[in-house]
């Protein structure tokens, strides 16, 4: 997500925490990419929630280090 835009979404911090929530007690790995390089800047993205194609591929590397 556009890293400006995290600051107007509402309820976020309830939402992630509800989130974080379920995903302990089903003892899932819960990961939020708010603060990656690339949420910076806006020409990153077609949208705010969806990343450019460029950018998508970046982020596909990042997340298959999670997801082994």
């Amino acid at each position: 997500m556009y890293t400006t835009d995290l600051k107007i979404q509402i309820n976020r911090v309830d939402f992630l925490n509800k989130i974080r929530k379920i995903a302990k007690k089903n003892t899932l790995d819960y990961f939020v990419f708010d603060t990656l390089k690339i949420s910076e800047s806006n020409s990153n993205f077609y949208s705010t929630n969806t990343l450019n194609n460029r950018k998508s591929k970046e982020f596909k590397k990042i997340l298959s280090r999670y997801i082994k």
